[in-house]
C-alpha cells in the first residue's frame, strides 16, 4: 500500500463520519478546495471526512467557485496560467455563470469605485484605476450561499468537533465597513485566528478567518486575499440552541441542516 492510501486510511480511521451528513465517510474533502488556492498551496489541516456523495456533489461548484474567488479580489491577476485555466474550466462547466459575469462600462465601473472608496484619488492610491466591474447574479450568489454553509460545516467539525445540524446563517460584507466601530466591536471577540500554513509557509494571504466558537454557536468572518472586495459573516447555532421563528433580516442567507 502507498503512502497516500495509508495516510488516507489512518484519516478516515481516525474521521469515521462525514462532516456534511453524517453518514460513514469513505473520502478526504479539502475546504477550502485546493484550487482556491495560487499554485493550489493550500493550508495544513483544512482536510475532512466526508462521504463519496457530499464530496462528490461539490465538485462542480468548486470549479466554479476557484474562479469566482479570484474575481472577489483586488489582488487578484488575471494574465496568469492558473486565472486562464479557471476561466476555461468554467466556461466548458458552468456556462451560467460565464453568461452572469458582464463587464460594467468602464464609467459604470468608475462611477461605483468613486461612491465607495470616496474619491478618484482614494481609488488612485489603492491602485484600482481602470479597474472594471462584473455584474453579480442569482448563480454566483447560489455558489457563495453554498461556500458559506460548507464554510459552517468544516469550521464547525474542526473547532466544534462535532457534525452539525442546527442554522446557518451568513452575509457579504464589502470589507470597508469592518473599519466600522460596530463591526470592530464584533470583530473584538472573535478571537480564534487559526495559523495558516503549508510547508512551513504562511498562506493566510490566501484564506484568512476569525472565529468564536463553543458548544452552541460559531461566529466566524472569512475572506480570500489579501485585499478582498467583499469579506463572508458566518454564524452556524447547534440544533435546539435558539429559537429558530426568530425573524432575520432579508440580507442574510439562511439554511438549515438536519442529520438522517
Amino acid at each position: 500500500m502507498g503512502q497516500a492510501k495509508k495516510r488516507k486510511q489512518r484519516f478516515l480511521t481516525d474521521h469515521t463520519q462525514c462532516c456534511y451528513c453524517g453518514l460513514p465517510a469513505t473520502t478526504i474533502d479539502h475546504f477550502p478546495p485546493r484550487n482556491f488556492f495560487k499554485g493550489r498551496h493550500w493550508p495544513v489541516g483544512y482536510e475532512f471526512p466526508a462521504c463519496h456523495t457530499c464530496n462528490h456533489a461539490k465538485s462542480r461548484d468548486e470549479q466554479s467557485l476557484g474562479l469566482l474567488v479570484r474575481l472577489i479580489r483586488f489582488d487578484s491577476d488575471p494574465d496568469t496560467r492558473e486565472f486562464e485555466e479557471a476561466l476555461t474550466a468554467v466556461r466548458n462547466n458552468n456556462p451560467i455563470l460565464i453568461k452572469e459575469l458582464v463587464p460594467k462600462s468602464a464609467v459604470a465601473s468608475k462611477l461605483y469605485l468613486r461612491n465607495r472608496f470616496g474619491s478618484a484619488e482614494n481609488v488612485g492610491r489603492m491602485g484600482l484605476t481602470g479597474w472594471r466591474g462584473l455584474s453579480i447574479g442569482p448563480e454566483a450568489n447560489r455558489l457563495t450561499d453554498n461556500m458559506c454553509v460548507w464554510f459552517a460545516q468544516t469550521a464547525w467539525y474542526l473547532h466544534c468537533h462535532s457534525i452539525f445540524e442546527g442554522r446557518i446563517i451568513w452575509s457579504r460584507i464589502e470589507t470597508e465597513f469592518l473599519g466600522h466601530k460596530a463591526a470592530q466591536q464584533i470583530v473584538s471577540n472573535l478571537v480564534g485566528q487559526p495559523e495558516m500554513l503549508r510547508n512551513g509557509k504562511n498562506v493566510s494571504s490566501e484564506f484568512f478567518y476569525r472565529y468564536f466558537a463553543s458548544d452552541d454557536i460559531l461566529v466566524s468572518i472569512f475572506q480570500f486575499g489579501q485585499r478582498p472586495q467583499m469579506v463572508f459573516v458566518v454564524c452556524a447555532t447547534r440544533k435546539g440552541a435558539i429559537n429558530t421563528d426568530l425573524e432575520i433580516a432579508r440580507y442574510w442567507g439562511r439554511r438549515n441542516i438536519y442529520l438522517s
